[in-house]
């Protein structure tokens, strides 16, 4: 699915992810995780205001998200799991 913006600050979400892998996390902590040459930043978003907690959180406190170059989303999860983001990049990548 497409990621949703959201105001952040000054400005919008989609525009402050960069152009790589991103581990979005909303709410919470992540940290940066490699595979196959490819690496996963992290991207906080610590006390996130109500819209974008509509977009990302529905009725869930906090939660990580591994969002593609193209802004699409591969995987969510309620908390960092840094086995679950390697498994999910190698799928993202067709290497599984």
């Amino acid at each position: 699915a497409a990621c949703p913006d959201a105001p952040v600050g000054d400005g919008f979400l989609l525009d402050s992810l960069g152009g790589g892998f991103v581990l979005l996390a909303v709410g919470c902590t992540a940290e940066a995780v490699s595979e196959a040459g490819v690496t996963a930043t992290p991207h906080h978003v610590p006390d996130p205001h109500a819209q974008l907690c509509a977009r990302y959180l529905g009725d869930a406190t906090r939660a990580v998200y591994l969002i593609r170059p193209d802004q699409h989303v591969v995987a969510r999860w309620p908390a960092f799991d840094a086995g679950a983001v390697r498994a999910a990049l190698r799928r993202a990548l067709a290497l599984e």
